[in-house]
């Protein structure tokens, strides 16, 4: 009788760990791990659950750096873009300044020029910062997609673990 308890309790025990586990993780507690050590199958099944688990918290926190790198990008694009608003007013200014006179209009189209090379220039540069930026949001758009899947999986997974323990209470 006594080592049928032994046996009973041996496998109850990591069952009821995961559902502990798996309890918490449905309410955002990835903190938990199954910590005991088992023995044979129940070991696999710790281990693969504990690995899970970690590729989870691997994947929100590069979620997360991904939005920190995007939120980043979009911010000097702002710079840049009233960088260029500043660099517009300038040439406003430089053109109001051109009908002062021929002599004036001559000195201030040679500083104009020099302006709206730096312009083009600036705008080339923005443009490449862009595409980067753009290349970013793609990749962090494909990561976080990838992401949801595997949440939406290891939600599925947890949800039947969690239900195949239900059935053995």
């Amino acid at each position: 009788g006594d080592s049928i308890n032994l046996m009973f309790e041996s496998f109850v025990k990591p069952l009821n760990a995961i559902n502990h586990i798996a309890s918490a993780m449905a309410n955002d507690d990835l903190s938990n791990n199954m910590g005991e050590q088992y023995k044979g199958d129940l070991l696999d099944l710790s281990q693969n659950f504990n690995k899970a688990l970690n590729n989870l918290n691997a994947l929100i926190n590069q979620i997360s750096e991904s939005a920190f790198t995007i939120e980043a990008s979009s911010e000097e694009m702002l710079e840049t873009s009233e960088e260029m608003k500043r660099s517009t007013s300038e040439i406003a200014s430089a053109i109001s300044q051109m009908s002062d006179g021929a002599q004036t209009q001559v000195s201030t189209v040679d500083r104009s020029s020099v302006i709206v090379e730096e312009i083009r220039q600036a705008s080339e540069a923005m443009g490449r910062k862009s595409e980067s930026i753009n290349n970013v949001a793609k990749d962090g758009v494909e990561k976080s997609n990838s992401g949801m899947i595997m949440v939406n999986n290891v939600t599925e997974s947890m949800n039947e673990i969690s239900g195949y323990s239900e059935k053995t209470d």
